[in-house]
């Protein structure tokens, strides 16, 4: 795929965002999917497999069994490799071409598009439609699962009684909260019929192979997509109580324990990182640690670094009740750009999947003179931060990063080169 650098880029920011782009292209779905089964997992891939996909990268991630099949030797003349296709993306994340595409190497295809970050009614029909296929599978069927994050929003089967416009209010809190990926996958998992192990048990007895793309800080990626293969520890009663109504008031739920099933992760954020750092030929070093938690304390930790590096994680954000344009790799620039202003630093944050939250924008670049044009500009940059409306500052400067949708999702990538001290 590749993406290009626009010239027009201060030289500072060029480089080191093409080296962000590069660890991007390292893990995308295709080629992370072809390379597990083709080296480290060789042997997983089963023939004649019916492949469910979810998730952002779901697309790449298809693309790459079909390629290793082949490679294999699975394919022979007028006869798919693969049994029937099940796929959930988000809206936009789809080619054109790929339900026609993939009809030559599936018997059956389906294809859904579904709300992201916030479910829709489309999520909602994809999720009907899974139980459907799955229930409707040969008892025996070998399945592949392909998952990756946006999961937990494109696809969904809620529990009785909650309706579609709790479920979003709900997940709209969430995102707001300020709360990890972790707790909040564990709350959505009790509400649904898909998530906590909801699927593999759809699937019953039939043998299930999984692999992973990770948006999970942690190792534990069973969160992935709220853990749709796997049972998730019940939250916290002290988690609970803090949900907005009526969620706090319905009754934990300890579901079913599915039998394990192994996943295997075949891209996350750390291999994204050192791609990235190996494209910097040693100008820059990595930071090992994920930076997750409240965007202040990433922010004070990134400042704090002596040395240009690299490094990745997933920031969190606390909205105010009527929050902005932007996501929380804007935000995070936006909040670098105050703290390095009149500097030489440059800082550039990017969201692996091509969308910062609910925005077109992969992330924004910042450098020493970014806040005062927003200031000489009228664009109240401050202001902005207080109301989480960062995109519309940088979009306004025209320091907005855009690829489009990247087939990936490995958290964020950062870049911070600190002024001589």
């Amino acid at each position: 795929m590749g993406w290009d650098v626009a010239d027009s880029l201060p030289d500072p920011v060029r480089a080191p965002l093409q080296a962000l782009l590069a660890g991007v292209e390292a893990v995308r779905g295709d080629r992370a999917v072809e390379d597990a089964l083709l080296s480290r997992h060789r042997g997983l891939l089963p023939e004649k497999a019916a492949v469910i996909a979810l998730g952002k990268a779901a697309e790449a991630m298809v693309r790459g069994a079909v390629r290793a099949a082949e490679k294999i030797g699975f394919e022979k003349v007028g006869d798919p490799p693969f049994s029937s296709l099940f796929v959930v993306t988000r809206h936009g994340h789809l080619s054109a071409d790929f339900p026609a595409a993939m009809g030559q190497r599936f018997s059956q295809v389906q294809c859904h598009e579904g709300g992201h970050p916030l479910p829709d009614v489309d999520s909602l029909a994809a999720g009907a439609a899974l139980l459907e296929w799955c229930a409707a599978l040969p008892p025996q069927q070998p399945v592949l699962v392909l998952l990756s994050g946006g999961a937990s929003a494109v696809v969904e089967a809620l529990h009785d009684p909650v309706t579609l416009t709790q479920w979003r209010a709900l997940n709209d809190w969430l995102l707001g909260s300020g709360w990890p990926i972790e707790q909040m996958n564990r709350v959505r998992a009790q509400f649904s019929r898909i998530k906590g192990g909801g699927l593999a048990r759809a699937l019953g007895r039939r043998p299930i192979t999984a692999l992973v793309i990770s948006d999970i800080p942690s190792d534990d990626f069973m969160l992935v997509g709220s853990g749709p293969l796997s049972p998730l520890p019940a939250p916290a009663p002290e988690t609970w109580q803090q949900l907005p109504r009526p969620f706090c008031d319905m009754p934990l739920i300890e579901a079913p324990k599915p039998s394990a099933i192994p996943l295997y992760c075949v891209a996350d954020n750390r291999r994204a990182r050192e791609a990235a750092a190996a494209e910097m030929n040693g100008e820059a070093v990595v930071l090992d640690t994920p930076l997750i938690g409240d965007v202040e304390r990433v922010a004070q930790r990134l400042l704090a670094v002596p040395q240009p590096v690299i490094a990745g994680g997933e920031p969190t954000v606390r909205l105010p009740d009527q929050p902005g344009r932007g996501g929380r790799a804007q935000h995070l620039a936006l909040r670098m750009a105050q703290a390095i202003a009149g500097t030489e630093s440059v800082f550039i944050a990017l969201g692996t999947d091509g969308n910062d939250g609910p925005t077109p924008h992969a992330g924004a670049w910042v450098d020493g003179k970014t806040w005062a044009r927003a200031e000489q500009a009228g664009l109240d940059p401050a202001g902005a931060l207080a109301q989480a409306d960062s995109g519309r500052v940088l979009a306004a400067l025209g320091q907005t990063i855009d690829t489009g949708p990247t087939g990936t999702n490995v958290m964020d990538l950062f870049y911070f080169s600190p002024a001589a001290r």
